[in-house]
């Protein structure tokens, strides 16, 4: 069974004009979907819900395992150099170890 929500006005014609913006812009959406996407989003806002960028570290370590012992197929790149300006990991005018 779905809940029922009542909105205030205010809030009932602040969604018709959300919904009404997206269907203008081509956006296949629904109030229902609107209204969920609100509420999941404070529920992550909360802490009560998990973000689906958020992962459980175990579950990478194989796959930093993989990259840590990956072979050297003599190939000179710069995505060490690339991480380190794009993360904030270094300075990028200095060289890196494999680059020397």
């Amino acid at each position: 069974m779905m809940p029922t929500v009542r909105l205030k006005e205010e809030h009932g014609q602040l969604l018709d004009k959300l919904y009404g913006y997206y269907r203008q812009k081509g956006v296949p959406v629904t109030k229902q979907d609107l209204m969920g996407t609100l509420i999941e989003e404070a529920a992550k806002k909360e802490g009560l819900m998990r973000h689906e960028s958020e992962s459980d570290p175990d579950s990478l370590e194989p796959l930093f395992s993989l990259l840590d012992n990956a072979p050297d197929w003599g190939v000179t790149d710069t995505s060490t150099t690339v991480d380190e300006f794009v993360y904030g990991l270094g300075n990028p005018s200095q060289t890196t170890e494999k680059e020397s």
